[in-house]
């Protein structure tokens, strides 16, 4: 705690508290004896309260002695506060979806001119061990050498005497536009698990010649 014998001693974001809880029954004298502060130092925490209660809401560390100085800083630590709340719910979170959220933790924390980049949320990212971490492990096995035959051998046959611009390749695929990403970013080490995949989904017909020159999908 601080004291009134002339050296500096700062306060934490948890003591301010308590002066904060005091001064709603107490006069700001009887709260800087209580504390052995200033009552200067008791005024300027009262007239800094909200700003003292967002730190605590958004960083939720009451040990920390003052703001941070840094924007980025600040709003780093408020964006892992809410990344491990979402983890906890098993919320599936992606690069795009932190850079949003950063973006409105700017807002909330007075920093309108803070623009999130790729690397600073990779650095941010880096130093709380998140990596992006598969959740399905399924894969299509691919016959690569029969590809590669068919390509070599096959397929020169089948165009011969076409225009290159006017042999196409056409294939299905299925469209699951309900589908969540296979994957989120998690702390390294970690096992995320999905909820069940929706089925929804479309067949869509994908077109496209040898040159590249004229693509359809239907």
């Amino acid at each position: 705690m601080a004291s009134t014998s002339g050296k500096r001693c700062t306060l934490s974001i948890e003591q301010k508290l308590r002066i904060l809880e005091a001064l709603k029954s107490k006069t700001a004298d009887d709260v800087a004896k209580q504390f052995n502060i200033g009552y200067s130092t008791v005024k300027k925490i009262r007239q800094n309260e909200e700003e003292i209660r967002k730190i605590v809401m958004n960083n939720g560390n009451l040990s920390r002695k003052r703001k941070r100085e840094s924007p980025n800083e600040e709003i780093g630590e408020a964006l892992i506060v809410w990344f491990h709340q979402m983890r906890a719910q098993n919320a599936t979170i992606n690069g795009p979806l932190m850079m949003e959220k950063a973006k409105q933790l700017a807002i909330t924390l007075e920093h309108q001119d803070f623009e999130p980049s790729y690397g600073w949320l990779e650095r941010l990212k880096s130093r709380h061990n998140i990596k992006f971490i598969k959740i399905s492990d399924e894969q299509a096995a691919a016959d690569h050498a029969g590809a590669e035959y068919w390509i070599n051998n096959v397929l020169p046959g089948v165009i011969e005497g076409y225009d290159l611009n006017d042999a196409f390749n056409a294939d299905e695929t299925g469209l699951f536009y309900k589908a969540a990403p296979s994957g989120t970013l998690a702390v390294s080490g970690t096992h995320p698990t999905g909820g069940k995949t929706p089925k929804d989904r479309l067949t869509v017909l994908l077109l496209c010649n040898s040159t590249g020159t004229e693509k359809k999908a239907y």
